[in-house]
């Protein structure tokens, strides 16, 4: 039963929800920074790296993100009561650490 309710799950994420992937938003390539498939200009790709460098200073977003570490280790160690709690807890951190790498990287150029 437990698979099957995997199979179906993955089935409807895969085909209904339209999921974007990193390709669709945003890919940084050496020093090229390309948005849906298209290399951006100079001065957009200043602007996106500025952005990312100020996002990182902002007391606002190391605030949200610390909340939003706090509870999702409370959905994993406190509030779990299945193991789909503790797959999402974990999904939480994984996007919180892929917001991070992405900022940084971008941050870096």
């Amino acid at each position: 039963m437990k698979k099957i309710k995997i199979h179906i799950l993955n089935f409807l994420l895969r085909h209904l929800f339209n999921a974007l992937t990193e390709a669709d938003v945003l890919v940084v390539s050496g020093k090229s920074v390309i948005i849906q498939g298209e290399v951006v200009s100079p001065e957009i790709r200043t602007e996106i790296i500025s952005g990312a460098r100020m996002l990182q200073q902002l007391a606002f977003w190391k605030l949200l993100r610390r909340e939003m570490q706090i509870e999702a280790n409370r959905r994993i160690y406190l509030k779990s009561l299945t193991q789909d709690d503790l797959i999402f807890g974990k999904a939480v951190l994984w996007t919180i650490d892929l917001m991070e790498k992405k900022i940084d990287n971008l941050s870096r150029m």
